[in-house]
């Protein structure tokens, strides 16, 4: 019987994690929540504890008698960058065999064409907002581990969607709902390079036992890319929408300006927030421009020779399942006007 521990088991990639874990023979599962945090459902052989990887002390606790560890703890840089030095230090302290830890394939920044394993990831540094940065900085950290003979293992999903999926699932379906977004003409012409989280979490799996060098990363996506176009399109269609709404790409920077007085009143005057709701859903942010123009693929070639991963559910499938749980949780209803 081995033991699997699961940090951020209350986000959305950690749940499904723990749920397709909990189906393999021989396992038990602990669910690494923070105190206060969301709860978990109850599933046989899963156990929630408390792993607040801002709080080495539980995780010291946590760890005992535990045989791998998978990082799937992400938020600010206390929990991305911080948090994953402490989970690393503690899985060392408790002699855990292995960790994986689950990064992103926005680690490789900007950066256009066929992108292997080892192409150069983004400097860190600088904002401290920059997610991706941050994500970037924790792998520095995971391959510091691996040079002293730490066993650990790097997932870089692309962009996961599923049910729960808070930006991909939610806030999508949202904004094309409330009928301010849709595709984006020459501005979503780029790759979108979508996983199943279930396959993510099959790649999890493969990584536990895998025979592969200290530090070893894997690029994780499915198996057809589309355009971001397509993929607005499929995804409106697929919540029961009427036809997508078609936005110039001279529209977007007016979208970017008020977007940002909008951000800020409502990170400061909550109260107002749902004052600007649609001017907030109808705004992207330089990054998400950046991703939607950017021609990058990321092969999977080392996966599947190394880990015996290959992605299984292709894009209409993952853009089905996660559709019909958004109609479920009422965020494909259009507002009332």
């Amino acid at each position: 019987m081995r033991t699997i521990l699961v940090t951020g088991a209350a986000g959305f990639i950690g749940r499904h994690v723990v749920t397709h874990l909990a189906t393999l023979a021989d396992t038990v599962v602990r669910a690494g929540t923070r105190p206060g945090g969301q709860t978990l459902p109850s599933i046989p052989s899963v156990e929630t504890v408390v792993a607040d990887v801002r709080d080495a002390r539980t995780l010291e606790t946590a760890f005992q008698g535990v045989d791998v560890v998978v990082n799937c703890a992400f938020g600010d840089r206390w929990v991305t960058v911080n948090g994953t030095q402490a989970v690393l230090a503690a899985a060392r302290e408790a002699g855990v065999s292995r960790v994986v830890h689950l990064s992103s394939t926005a680690v490789y920044g900007n950066t256009k064409g066929v992108i292997g394993e080892g192409s150069p990831l983004l400097g860190y540094g600088g904002d401290e907002d920059d997610q991706d940065r941050m994500k970037a900085e924790a792998e520095s950290l995971c391959k510091a581990a691996a040079a002293t003979g730490q066993s650990v293992v790097v997932l870089r999903p692309g962009v996961v969607m599923g049910p729960g999926a808070p930006f991909w699932g939610e806030t999508l379906a949202r904004r094309l709902a409330h009928r301010v977004w849709g595709t984006l003409d020459r501005a979503g012409t780029g790759v979108c390079n979508l996983v199943d989280v279930r396959d993510v979490a099959r790649a999890v799996e493969a990584a536990l036992t895998a025979s592969v060098a200290p530090g070893s990363a894997y690029n994780i996506v499915g198996p057809e890319t589309l355009s971001w176009n397509a993929f607005f399109a499929k995804y409106n269609d697929a919540l029961g929408l009427p036809d997508v709404r078609e936005i110039k790409t001279d529209t977007l920077g007016v979208r970017i300006l008020t977007g940002g007085p909008a951000r800020l009143l409502a990170r400061h005057v909550p109260a107002l927030a749902s004052r600007v709701e649609e001017t907030l859903l109808a705004a992207p942010n330089f990054s998400e421009l950046d991703q939607y123009r950017r021609e990058a693929t990321y092969p999977t070639d080392k996966a599947a020779r190394e880990l015996g991963w290959r992605p299984a559910i292709g894009p209409d499938a993952c853009i089905a399942h996660t559709a019909e749980w958004a109609k479920a949780e009422g965020l494909a209803r259009r507002p009332a006007r």
